[in-house]
């Protein structure tokens, strides 16, 4: 199974969020769009896991989500991943009411001690993947695109679980489905 786990983005951010790309995206290079029912906030990607490990990873999901509080997040603004170089990823990014940066290590730690998963080198950049730029976008045509976002969306939203989610490809992009979700502890 293709694995990862994230939060859930409610479908009214996401509608949003791909109306504003549809209306940015106009005369700009071919990229692959990120359907709206596809967007999320990854905390930690898995990969290809063992389904015998599935109890072993609900158990310490549970108990790392268990530690954390619910806590409000919004849109924080647009930006494209590598910051320097030719830009392959347009995001938006999340700023979290919360603790999110202490989730996403827990998650990580859970992800190592029930699969072996290696924990990621680089720092965590909490964002929503809108599109990936294939072959990479002159920087002319990132900034067009961040700009024709405009600002980020004014209204937050509360988020109380995290979902483990398995990944399909398919030809036409991944699909996905929620395997288990898993309460924050303090939900208010």
């Amino acid at each position: 199974m293709r694995l990862f786990v994230a939060l859930e983005i409610p479908p009214e951010i996401r509608s949003e969020l791909a109306e504003r790309c549809r209306a940015a995206r106009g005369g700009l290079p071919k990229a692959r769009w990120v359907r709206p029912k596809a967007m999320h906030l990854t905390l930690v990607f898995l990969g290809e896991t063992a389904p015998e490990s599935l109890p072993d990873l609900h158990r310490e999901m549970g108990a790392a989500f268990d530690e954390g509080e619910s806590m409000e997040i919004r849109i924080g603004g647009f930006g494209a991943f590598p910051p320097r170089g030719r830009r392959r990823v347009v995001w938006a990014g999340v700023e979290a009411e919360g603790d999110l940066a202490g989730l996403q290590a827990r998650v990580a730690r859970a992800a190592e001690r029930a699969v072996g998963h290696e924990r990621e080198a680089r720092p965590y950049h909490p964002h929503l993947t809108l599109a990936r730029c294939k072959p990479p976008w002159p920087a002319s045509a990132v900034g067009r695109l961040i700009e024709g976002l405009g600002p980020p969306p004014a209204r937050s939203f509360m988020v109380e679980h995290g979902s483990l989610i398995s990944s399909v490809l398919h030809p036409a992009g991944a699909r996905y489905e929620t395997v288990e979700t898993y309460p924050l502890g303090a939900v208010t």
